[in-house]
């Protein structure tokens, strides 16, 4: 069983930037020097260029997702600070994927691609810290059949080093999937925060 904060025992929703931290949440990024001023200069970007951030907490856990800006063009490559799993306080040991305990989704608002995120089921173990977080930029994983109406457009999609993406609204969510403890014999956790974006050709 999940070990959740007491004062948000349902699990926690994706959610987008602008939400203000909550408290829990406020705590982790002290502990870890993370917390930053949200608010611009008047005379800075418009709110579609500022800098994107989505948040979730499940326990003493906390998952922190930005991007540069929230709006693209087929021509970017879409890239950022992308995820920073956190610890309350102390150090701890976790198991999970070996490429890490992120992965990415990436699903077309509206449409009919997208791209689940995948991850190996070895168990590695990590180690997480207050002082330490661990991060991840955007990665691909997932895979598709060949029988699939989107198939050519996972084949370049996958192909691609890069992250690009064709015209049309777009949901990036950052997966945190681990297991407390060494040896994956602890209480399960699967924490997601989401950004949406728009891109243009």
């Amino acid at each position: 069983m999940s070990i959740r904060d007491p004062l948000h025992p349902a699990r926690p929703k994706p959610r987008h930037w602008l939400r203000r931290p909550t408290g829990m949440l406020v705590r982790l990024l002290l502990a870890t020097g993370l917390l930053v001023g949200a608010c611009g200069s008047p005379d800075g970007p418009s709110p579609l260029d500022a800098p994107a951030r989505s948040e979730a907490v499940d326990g003493r856990f906390g998952l922190v997702f930005e991007l540069p800006r929230t709006t693209w063009t087929t021509r970017d490559a879409i890239e950022g600070q992308a995820a920073r799993l956190l610890l309350g306080d102390g150090r701890t040991e976790i198991g999970a994927s070996g490429a890490g305990p992120i992965a990415f989704s990436i699903v077309e608002v509206g449409g009919t691609r997208t791209m689940d995120a995948a991850s190996t089921a070895d168990c590695a173990t990590h180690v997480l810290s207050a002082a330490e977080p661990i991060t991840s930029r955007i990665t691909k994983s997932g895979g598709w059949s060949q029988d699939d109406p989107n198939a050519a457009f996972y084949e370049a999609f996958f192909a691609d080093p890069t992250l690009h993406l064709p015209p049309g609204t777009w949901d990036i969510t950052a997966l945190a999937t681990f297991i407390e403890g060494r040896g994956c014999a602890g209480a399960s956790h699967d924490v997601s925060a989401t950004i949406r974006i728009t891109v243009t050709d």
